[in-house]
């Protein structure tokens, strides 16, 4: 019998005679089936969809520092941050009356461009005002541009600052309240030892405010900031009143910055720069300040 000598091809006379088609055609079989297997061992198939790397987008904490109070309504919670109540409702989808209290748990943003304001009413003073809305004479008067603070026009619109405890318009009955009650401001009707207790008190609000500010929490900035312009309104203007006053408007902008309230925060820090021009010259001065500062000193 004839030997293999291994140079037959497949289709010569010896390897048809010898394995047949039958045996060729299972030859095949075994051959494809053993490539496919090696293929997918080897990484040559279809390749494995590659993991989704792409990082989550995160939203912005938008209410980093926006404490709700257990007794909190749209209309105190506004008066704290200084913008309308029924924009803050809108803006957070809360169908509630002004005066119903908010939910503990929800986590609100503030409305851009919509400061609280008041419609002046017949027979309001700014004294009146100030006693309802639990803010400065002083404070109102320099956020409104008032010369003469004695003159207040009939539906004119007055903005509430910050730090108020209501900015909700007050019932005829709370307004006529208000207005017997109130007495003009007295410039100075502290004794020197209140006053030193009261410039104590504002110069450690507004240090609680500045570190606030550090720790990235504008909004309680914002209320420390008004607790001590409270505190500085009464007081006869002096050298430490201007100080603590410049301060408080200077940390007030920067806060406001933080919270993309630019107009605000260029009143702010036109003040400040206005009581103390050495404020500009702060190291702390990041870029986007240093801008806002250059546009406050060129209005």
């Amino acid at each position: 019998m004839r030997r293999a000598t291994g140079n037959e091809k497949p289709g010569s006379p010896w390897t048809a005679s010898v394995i047949g088609p039958v045996a060729w055609d299972r030859l095949a079989i075994v051959l494809f089936s053993t490539m496919v297997i090696l293929s997918g061992c080897l990484g040559g198939g279809r390749p494995p969809s590659p993991p989704d790397r792409r990082e989550a987008v995160q939203e912005p904490d938008v209410s980093l520092g926006l404490r709700i109070e257990p007794s909190d309504t749209a209309c105190t919670f506004a008066g704290r941050h200084g913008v309308e109540p029924t924009a803050l409702l809108a803006i957070n989808g809360l169908d509630l009356d002004l005066e119903e209290p908010l939910p503990p748990a929800a986590e609100l943003v503030l409305p851009e461009g919509r400061p609280a304001r008041y419609q002046v009413r017949r027979g309001d003073t700014l004294t009146s005002l100030s006693r309802y809305f639990g803010v400065s004479v002083t404070e109102l008067a320099r956020l409104n541009a008032l010369e003469d603070a004695n003159r207040l026009g009939i539906d004119d619109w007055l903005q509430i600052p910050a730090g108020a405890s209501t900015v909700c318009p007050p019932t005829p009955e709370q307004a006529e309240s208000t207005r017997s009650s109130a007495q003009p401001e007295t410039t100075e009707a502290l004794d020197p030892e209140a006053r030193r207790a009261a410039l104590e008190h504002a110069e450690t609000a507004i240090r609680a405010a500045e570190a606030r500010y550090d720790a990235a929490d504008f909004p309680s900035a914002l209320e420390l900031v008004g607790v001590a312009r409270h505190v500085l309104g009464p007081l006869t203007p002096d050298a430490g009143v201007e100080r603590l006053s410049a301060r408080a408007s200077w940390i007030s902008g920067l806060a406001l910055v933080g919270l993309e309230r630019r107009e605000e925060a260029l009143s702010e820090l036109r003040d400040a720069l206005r009581r103390d021009p050495s404020l500009a010259d702060s190291p702390s001065v990041s870029p986007k300040i240093a801008a806002l500062l250059e546009a406050a000193r060129k209005r």
